[in-house]
């Protein structure tokens, strides 16, 4: 839990952070790198020193509620791993049908599928460093703490809005960049962020929504065109609003999280209005 006066200072510091790190983005500066297997980003580095200063101080206060890592439910997470797979048919099936997306022919599909399939495990281990820290920490810490005083649709769209913001460094490293990238890019990790907050509300644990980024991570490469990731892909589109980043994808995870945020909202509403009563 971050305390309400440091709460601001927190969000202060995200909006400073993908500025600087926009800036070194766009400019081609290297910040992240490997260290072994282990992906490093030093805009989660000093993230993590931030958070670690607050910390020793006594400003925040980690509870079972923010991280929950001896929770995992294998069959949960599994499930919800491959949940993005369900968001790209229905993408797919649009793009085909409106004739904005080709098949691809692969000649190495069965070797892609396979390799894709045994990097699963190890993504698990090496997103640590990267993907987990910002779940703890956007999802884990920042939602729950300013949720406590606020309703949770407002909550769910603000820290949406800090974490797209904070990760958006990474738009500027797109090349032949244009306000519709910027624009597209932003609005999905915006919709990523509220459908991971609603994943957070609907199981109590950061667990399913690193499992829902890891399933991104892994089958978006081989499923559409990426506006972030090279690779080979079954599925292509040049339009906007098909590709993995695009406005299909973006409104299918938007329509998934406000009916589910708006009945938690009633519900808790609804309990509030009984314990006055």
């Amino acid at each position: 839990m971050i305390e309400k006066k440091l709460l601001y200072r927190f969000i202060l510091y995200i909006f400073i952070s993908s500025f600087f790190f926009g800036v070194l983005s766009y400019f081609k500066l290297q910040f992240q790198f490997y260290l072994w297997e282990f992906f490093v980003d030093l805009k989660i580095v000093t993230l993590v020193a931030v958070v670690a200063l607050f910390y020793k101080r006594k400003e925040i206060v980690f509870g079972s509620n923010e991280l929950l890592l001896i929770h995992f439910d294998w069959k949960q997470n599994t499930t919800i791993f491959f949940a993005p797979v369900l968001v790209y048919i229905l993408t797919i099936v649009l793009g085909l049908f409106s004739n904005q997306m080709t098949i691809n022919k692969l000649d190495n599909a069965v070797t892609l599928v396979l390799a894709t399939m045994f990097d699963i495990p190890a993504l698990y281990v090496f997103s640590a460093t990267t993907v987990l820290i910002e779940e703890i920490i956007f999802r884990g810490v920042l939602l729950s703490s300013f949720q406590r005083s606020n309703s949770i649709i407002l909550t769910a769209l603000f820290s949406s809005i800090v974490w797209s913001l904070f990760i958006g460094s990474e738009i500027f490293s797109v090349e032949e960049l244009n306000l519709l990238k910027v624009s597209m890019l932003l609005l999905f990790f915006f919709s990523l962020g509220l459908f991971l907050s609603m994943l957070f509300n609907r199981f109590h644990s950061i667990w399913p929504g690193y499992s829902f980024r890891i399933g991104i991570i892994t089958l978006t490469p081989i499923t559409l065109t990426s506006q972030l990731v090279e690779s080979d892909s079954f599925f292509s589109s040049s339009s906007v609003i098909f590709i993995s980043e695009g406005i299909m994808v973006s409104m299918l995870l938007i329509g998934a999280s406000i009916p589910f945020l708006m009945k938690k909202r009633a519900l808790t509403e609804n309990s509030s209005f009984r314990n006055i009563s």
